[in-house]
């Protein structure tokens, strides 16, 4: 049984010859069994496992019994097969330590890449220390290029603006002359002789002027492309000659296919286009405005056309109510552009299109907004879709402000003869059910008003031309705002509807609310007069005002002027019958002489008859010159000194020829109208210019040779005054009120002599005499304005013959009783500023108080009594000279002089000393 289980063994174990752990067994069984090597225990391990990865199982069982030699022999077999089984998984080790090479190799290789990879990382790093410099490099030079950029882009500005300069200061002696038509030789005329000849000829026979002009150069530019005839170019060698066809060819040519214009550059050009709008509206609006060339000053400040064009687009693209700081360049004259072209105020109004003056009038429409209208012509350069929507805006922004509105102005609309308000749809009005709605009723139906003011609903018209744009949205504007136009219905106009802008169109109208057609008490349509437009007709109304109660109780008398009558020199005799007619003396004497001083009722009788005077004078005032207030005196053209007598005579055939027209309203009488207004234009203009370029020669050549004198003439120049006083009337009538009652006084002490003396009592104390009466009536100026009463001068010269008595009475009563009339204390102070000083300072003003002509006469001759007494009695010293009559400061001045150069000479102590008479 045991050598079965032995072979089997021998057979397992062979698996293991040859290899080192199977010559490590062999040996170890040699040693332990000798040479029997076919013994092998049957119970060994290498006999129990009989499987190498079997392992080895344990049993509970009892293990047979066995001897000591038996037991040792196999523990040990035991322990060689554990040792054998452990050996024997040492048999991966060639292939463990081939994988552990190829590990360590692979290590290597990976120690080596990683050496590499630092490498490259240093070499990385020093690229992007390097990449840093040079970045920090490129950003200096960039702020350096960008610094060198922005100083050559002002360099290159700065060479084109004085490019720009030289161009045009080459330019500056040229004019353009368009719509001159080519001679057929000028095509081969290499050298413009034919051209400067064909000008010559336009400037002789369309300008009218015959001097030799002189150029240095004539040619035409390239052709055009409207096929329009070249324009011309000529160079002047005289700037007069050049200033003298620039100034003639706006009357001359108006209304021709001629035009002549300035040369520019085409930078400037453009440059002029954006200026020259705000130029204009700066004038219209009366500031300061000068545009030279492409500069143009507002009020002492520069206005760019950068800015002008960026303010432009800020307003038509920001919202209400934005940043200023946001909106507006910070250049200079930015406040200016902000005023023009800043975000919509609702508060205020700012369109170009209109400018509003608010009328408060005494009637029962209290406030009424005017809106002066100029809508630029359609399709014109300065043409502006949006500008009747701007309009309205600020009308109805507006509206609170007023009670009535009315629009004047040249709108540039044609508008025909179609509706302008709209006729409400009852079964509309059912459906949208807007009843009780007052102020929606108010509108649809506040066309019946005209209806009730007796205003036709249709219109008349005499444009039979196409409906433009502009009249389609004016008359939506009057829909919107029930508002009506007043041409073709009311005055003169009614049925009519006459034409406004070169005899063929209706384009200027007056448009107001319902309200006001029951004020309106005249409207007519002047024709055509060049003196006031280019082609223009004026639009004449007259608005009246009701007076509020309160005002018409204080003037129960009708004729009665609110301002005095104009004097009319023609007419003194009829004046003066009618003064004679109405004026009883001897009613008026016996009044004088029932008057008794020591009742108390004498003060008011004493006013009611000085007033009584006055009213007959006022009243042959009214029926004689008519209720035509005085002219205020104005330097008239007539007093100019460059309005010459042939300006005289042109001046009088226009007025002549206006009259024959306004009498039989012919086709000849308006050519003949016509063309004397042109004369007498085009005259005026050239005695201005003529007087101008004149004064112009003598102050350059005092300006050389004589410059005291020039700097005589600069200072005799009017100042031009503000006629707005910035201050407060009541501030200033409560200085001028405490003016003469302070108490300090600048009176100087002297002896009056004895009054009980008879010549002190002769000329101061005795009676008015006629021969004083006619000497203060002679030195009465004429032309001065009157006091309260509006009683002037000339009612007081004129009538003295027959009035002396009256006179002498009442005088001599006044100057016994020492009663004043109470119209002759009243006075009315006119406040002149005296050009220096604080204008809301009441202390740098000048009071110039009118008092009546009446009170003047008799105070003048107390004054001459005065001055009789004060040089009779020596009262006044002599060397009192100021407000003396005889005397002048002149002599004061002259012996002081004489005095100082006497002590210059002496080197002596001179005493003045006055010499005083025992």
């Amino acid at each position: 049984m045991e050598r079965p289980r032995t072979q089997k063994n021998r057979i397992v174990n062979n698996s293991l010859v040859d290899t080192p752990v199977g010559n490590s067994i062999e040996s170890a069984r040699q040693v332990l069994y000798g040479q029997h090597l076919n013994y092998v225990p049957f119970n060994t391990p290498a006999n129990l496992h009989g499987n190498p990865q079997q392992k080895l199982v344990f049993s509970d069982q009892p293990s047979p019994q066995i001897s000591n030699a038996q037991n040792t022999q196999i523990c040990l077999e035991s322990i060689l097969n554990d040792i054998y089984t452990k050996l024997s998984h040492l048999d991966a080790l060639p292939s463990i330590d081939k994988r552990l090479g190829g590990i360590e190799s692979r290590f290597s290789s990976l120690e080596t890449e990683l050496a590499e990879v630092k490498q490259d990382m240093k070499q990385i790093e020093g690229r992007i220390t390097g990449s840093e410099n040079v970045v920090k490099k490129i950003e200096n030079r960039f702020c350096f290029i960008t610094e060198e950029f922005d100083n050559m882009r002002q360099e290159n500005m700065e060479l084109k603006e004085k490019l720009l300069e030289v161009q045009s200061r080459s330019m500056r002696e040229n004019l353009l002359f368009g719509g001159i038509l080519e001679d057929p030789r000028e095509k081969d005329d290499y050298d413009n002789i034919e051209t400067e000849t064909v000008l010559k000829k336009f400037i002789k026979e369309k300008l009218k002027i015959n001097e030799e002009i002189k150029f240095h150069i004539v040619h035409r530019l390239r052709p055009r492309k409207d096929a329009k005839p070249r324009t011309i170019v000529a160079k002047f060698e005289s700037r007069k000659d050049r200033n003298k066809v620039l100034r003639a060819a706006p009357a001359k040519l108006k209304e021709t296919s001629f035009s002549v214009f300035e040369q520019y550059p085409y930078e400037m050009v453009e440059r002029r286009n954006v200026l020259w709008p705000i130029f204009k509206r700066e004038q219209r609006l009366g500031n300061h405005a000068r545009l030279k060339e492409d500069k143009l000053y507002v009020n002492g400040h520069r206005i760019y056309p950068e800015d002008v064009i960026e303010a432009q687009k800020n307003a038509s693209n920001v919202p209400n109510n934005p940043s200023q700081d946001n909106m507006y360049p910070s250049q200079q004259g930015s406040q200016f552009l902000r005023e023009h072209f800043g975000s919509r105020d609702e508060s205020r109004a700012d369109s170009e299109f209109v400018l509003w003056v608010k009328v408060d009038i005494p009637m029962q429409l209290t406030k009424i907004m005017f809106g002066c209208i100029y809508v630029p012509p359609e399709n014109s350069r300065y043409s502006s879709k949006d500008a009747f929507d701007e309009i309205e805006t600020e009308l109805i922004t507006l509206k609170d402000q007023s009670t009535a509105t009315a629009l004047l102005g040249d709108f540039n609309a044609r508008t025909g003869s179609l509706c302008d308000y709209i006729i409400p749809d009852d079964e509309l009005s059912k459906i949208l059910n807007h009843d009780g709605i007052d102020e929606i009723d108010r509108c649809l139906y506040d066309f019946y008003n005209l209806c009730l003011y007796n205003v036709s609903l249709q219109r008349s018209s005499e444009d039979k031309g196409r409906i433009n744009v502009y009249g389609n949205k004016l008359l939506q504007l009057c829909k919107n705002n029930c508002l009506y136009i007043a041409n073709g219905r009311i005055g003169n106009d009614k049925n009519m509807g006459k034409v406004t802008s070169k005899e063929t169109s209706l384009v200027d109208y007056l448009i107001v609310s319902g309200d006001l057609f029951p004020y309106i008490t005249e409207f007519e349509v002047i024709d055509f007069d060049s003196l006031f437009s280019d082609i223009h007709c004026r639009l004449q109304f007259n608005l009246s005002a009701m007076l509020p109660d309160d005002l018409l109780d204080k003037n129960n008398s009708p004729n009665v002027p609110s301002k005095h009558i104009r004097w009319i020199g023609d007419k003194r005799d009829q004046f003066v019958d009618s003064v004679e007619s109405k004026l009883t003396i001897d009613n008026l004497s016996n009044q004088l002489d029932t008057l008794d001083m020591t009742n108390e009722n004498f003060q008011t009788d004493l006013n009611e008859l000085v007033e009584s005077l006055n009213k007959v004078f006022l009243d042959s005032a009214f029926e004689n010159f008519g209720n035509k207030p005085a002219k205020i005196n104005r330097n008239s053209k007539q007093h100019q000194p460059w309005f010459n007598a042939q300006c005289r005579l042109k001046r009088d055939n226009f007025h002549q020829a206006k009259k024959t027209h306004n009498l039989f309203k012919t086709e000849e009488s308006r050519y003949d109208l016509k063309k004397a207004s042109k004369a007498y234009k085009t005259v005026m203009n050239k005695s201005y210019e003529e007087f101008q370029f004149k004064a112009e020669n003598e102050l350059r050549s005092m300006d050389q040779h004589d410059p005291k004198k020039l700097w005589n003439v600069l200072n005799n120049f009017e100042r031009p005054q503000d006629k707005n006083t910035p201050i407060d009337l009541d501030e200033l009538h409560a200085y001028f009120k405490k003016l003469n009652t302070d108490g300090e006084r600048d009176d100087v002490d002297f002896e009056i002599p004895d009054c009980n003396d008879e010549r002190v009592n002769a000329i101061l104390n005795g009676k008015i005499t006629e021969n004083e009466i006619f000497k203060a009536v002679k030195d009465l100026k004429n032309g001065k304005a009157p006091g309260y009463d509006m009683v002037i001068n000339e009612y007081v010269k004129s009538t003295i013959q027959f009035m002396m008595p009256l006179y002498l009475k009442l005088f001599n009563k006044i100057l016994d009783s020492g009663a004043i009339p109470e119209a002759w204390t009243l006075g009315i102070i006119l406040p002149f500023f005296k050009n220096k000083g604080d204008p809301l300072n009441p202390d740098s003003y000048r009071g110039i108080t009118l008092v009546s002509s009446l009170g003047k006469l008799f105070t003048a001759i107390l004054n001459g009594r005065l001055s009789k007494y004060a040089d009779l009695f020596e009262i006044i010293p002599k060397a009192q000279a100021g407000f003396r009559k005889g005397y002048s400061t002149l002599d004061n001045i002259f012996c002081l002089h004489v005095l100082i150069e006497l002590y210059l000479s002496f080197d002596d102590t001179i005493i003045l000393a006055e010499t005083v008479e025992s």
